[in-house]
């Protein structure tokens, strides 16, 4: 008599003559909010510097130094140059421990324009759930 063995990428929640079901996967859970906001009370300048990042109405650029300036202040910590012109800021421990990852101005420009601030804004909201609701003055 031989076994018959069936390759599966999951356990069958079933077994039986007439069915197998694979189980079903495990749904991802979404992020906490916190449960008061701002989280982040902070000087003006790194309100405004957050308000250029997530107002889309906001007219004007910022400079690198201005965002490393307003990452710090939150607990971001400056990790250096990557490969080529990009710069990385590792998140403090209360966040994931998913770094932000930015491609410095160079050339003629010295500042992010608005298309990088809106990946900027896209990448916070999308990895650390964050808002301009986060921020607020001390």
């Amino acid at each position: 008599m031989s076994t018959v063995r069936i390759a599966c990428d999951e356990p069958p929640a079933f077994v039986g003559i007439l069915r197998l079901q694979p189980r079903a996967a495990p749904q991802p859970q979404p992020e906490p909010r916190p449960t008061a906001l701002p989280v982040f009370r902070v000087s003006r300048k790194v309100y405004d510097t957050f308000k250029k990042i997530f107002n889309k109405e906001e007219r004007g650029q910022l400079s690198f130094d201005e965002l490393s300036y307003a990452l710090t202040r939150i607990g971001f910590e400056f990790d250096g140059r990557r490969s080529g012109s990009r710069a990385a800021f590792k998140p403090p421990e209360s966040h994931k421990n998913i770094p932000y990852c930015v491609h410095l101005p160079h050339g003629t420009r010295s500042t992010l324009d608005r298309i990088r601030l809106n990946q900027c804004a896209e990448f916070f909201s999308e990895t650390y759930g964050w808002t301009l609701e986060w921020f607020a003055l001390k």
